[in-house]
C-alpha cells in the first residue's frame, strides 16, 4: 500500500492488502506470553498467511536462489566432476573446470546476493526477532556461513586457479581446484541441511523450539 490508501475503508483496498492493528497486535502477544511464561508449553506468535505479494516475491525468488546454488554444487560435485576426471588429462581438465567454475560462479554470486537480502528482508518483515521461530535464525546463520566460505573460493582460490591455469602451473591449478572442491563439498552438506531445517521448521515442529 501507499500513502494512497489512508483513510480507505477495507472494503476499497486492492487485495491481497495485509492490514493490521500493531498496538492490537503487541499487546495480544504480549498477554498470551505472559499466560505461558510459567507454563512447560511453548508459545509461538504466527500468521496463517501474509498475504503480502512483497514478501510473497522475496520467498520466491529466496526459493530460486537456494535451488541455484544448492543444485548447482551438487551437479558440479557429483555429475561434472567425476566424468571430467575419467575423460580428460589434467591440463584440459583444469582448463575446463576453471572456466566452467568462472560461469557458474557469475550465477551464485547473483543467487547469494538475492538469498542474502531475501533473508534479511524477510526477518525485518516479521518485526520482533524475539518472536520468530527458532529455525529462522538457524537457517539465517548458515546461510551467512555459507556466503562467507563462497566469497573465500570466490575471491581466494578461483583466483589462484585461474591464474595457474594461465600460467600452465597445472600442479598449483589442481591444489587450488582441490582446496575449492573441499569447501563446495562443505557448503553443499550445510546447504542440505539448511534446507532440512526450514522443511522440518515449517511442518515438523523445529519452529516451536526456542519460540517465546
Amino acid at each position: 500500500m501507499d500513502d494512497r490508501s489512508i483513510g480507505l475503508s477495507k472494503w476499497e483496498l486492492d487485495t491481497p492488502a495485509l492490514c493490521l492493528d500493531v498496538l492490537a497486535l503487541e499487546r495480544n502477544i504480549e498477554r498470551m506470553a505472559a499466560f505461558f511464561r510459567d507454563k512447560p508449553a511453548k508459545l509461538r506468535p504466527h500468521f496463517k498467511t501474509h498475504k503480502c505479494p512483497l514478501i510473497a516475491w522475496m520467498q520466491l525468488l529466496h526459493f530460486y536462489g537456494v535451488v541455484l546454488w544448492v543444485g548447482g554444487m551438487f551437479f558440479a560435485h557429483y555429475c561434472l566432476r567425476p566424468e571430467v576426471a575419467r575423460l580428460l588429462e589434467p591440463p584440459q581438465r583444469l582448463e575446463l573446470m576453471s572456466a566452467v567454475l568462472e560461469r557458474f560462479f557469475a550465477f551464485v554470486t547473483v543467487a547469494v546476493l538475492v538469498i542474502v537480502f531475501s533473508g534479511f528482508f524477510m526477518f525485518g518483515a516479521s518485526g520482533n526477532i524475539d518472536y520468530t521461530p527458532f529455525y529462522w535464525r538457524l537457517m539465517m546463520m548458515s546461510g551467512l556461513v555459507m556466503a562467507a566460505v563462497f566469497a573465500i573460493i570466490r575471491l581466494a582460490f578461483h583466483p589462484r586457479l585461474r591464474a595457474a591455469v594461465a600460467a600452465q602451473d597445472w600442479p598449483q591449478g589442481a591444489r587450488a581446484l582441490d582446496r575449492i572442491r573441499q569447501l563446495v563439498v562443505f557448503n553443499l552438506a550445510l546447504g542440505v541441511l539448511t534446507i532440512g531445517i526450514a522443511v522440518l521448521g515449517a511442518y515438523g515442529g523445529l519452529g516451536a523450539w526456542g519460540s517465546h
